[in-house]
């Protein structure tokens, strides 16, 4: 992996720590879930740039493509999902915090269907990309016999 690529990464997760940290502490001192919405867009943001960054080919001058895509897609929900799980389930202020609000509840149920229909997207759209190029060379390597 290049040094640059590494950079990458590194920066998303102390940004991505940073604002965490930040908001988190922020919504405990004012005791409010205000700062949550901001913390996580900024995330969504943050993660779908820098994986989109990481993943391109410099093979191909850096051109955005359709795994590139993907991938930033998928590592972004996965994320924010894992992101929403942690901030709803174990962070509650307020004067309710024994239970976790219906619409968080609802949130966090629809969100893991999402996550789940992606996961499965992606890894059969890899699937289908990988057997498609090995059909290719194989038709390729056909006719160069013929």
């Amino acid at each position: 992996m290049s040094n640059k690529k590494n950079s990458i990464i590194v920066l998303m997760a102390c940004l991505n720590i940073g604002i965490v940290a930040f908001g988190t502490w922020l919504a405990y001192y004012i005791d409010s879930k205000g700062p949550f919405p901001v913390l996580v867009t900024s995330i969504t943001f943050i993660t779908f740039v820098s994986l989109l960054l990481f993943t391109q080919s410099e093979k191909k001058g850096n051109a955005v493509d359709e795994a590139s895509i993907r991938t930033a897609l998928a590592g972004t929900v996965m994320l924010v999902y894992l992101t929403l799980v942690v901030l709803f389930a174990y962070f509650q202020y307020g004067s309710s915090s024994e239970t976790v609000p219906l619409a968080t509840q609802t949130l966090l149920t629809s969100f893991t269907s999402i996550v789940g229909v992606v996961v499965a997207f992606y890894f059969g759209a890899s699937a289908y990309v990988e057997v498609s190029k090995k059909k290719d060379r194989n038709a390729e390597k056909d006719e160069e016999h013929v």
